[in-house]
């Protein structure tokens, strides 16, 4: 287990905050978290739940992709991809959800949310 320092955090320098945070963690059976669920869990915003898995990614502890949705089901992942690899190319052929080829054209059609692959599991502390 690794112990990463949110001294200066923002949101999660507050140690009720902190606690919120490492109790949510440690009670997943996973070690895939998603930026929304670590917000609703916590109460931070959208933006501190990015900033706290941007940098286990940058401290390379977990590994970021990017996961594509078409608009027709936005709660059905079309593609999971590096973040590195940016956004699919268009036109695109994809399968739904009944494995029906769909064309995609314009990126207006896509929609896009995060997900951070942790390869260990961690810790917060307030400490530096």
């Amino acid at each position: 287990m690794k112990t990463i320092s949110l001294e200066k955090s923002g949101f999660f320098s507050e140690p009720a905050n902190l606690e919120k945070l490492n109790r949510f963690i440690s009670s997943r059976n996973t070690l895939n978290f998603m930026p929304h669920e670590l917000a609703v869990a916590t109460g931070c915003a959208f933006e501190d739940a990015m900033e706290v898995l941007t940098l286990l990614y940058r401290l390379d502890i977990a590994k970021q992709f990017l996961l594509v949705y078409h608009i027709a089901e936005p709660d059905y992942v079309i593609e999971q991809r590096d973040i590195a690899q940016g956004p699919p190319d268009l036109p695109m052929i994809i399968l739904n959800s009944n494995f029906n080829e769909v064309e995609v054209t314009d990126s207006r059609e896509l929609l896009y949310s995060f997900l951070f692959k942790l390869n260990d599991k961690v810790e917060f502390s307030g400490d530096s």
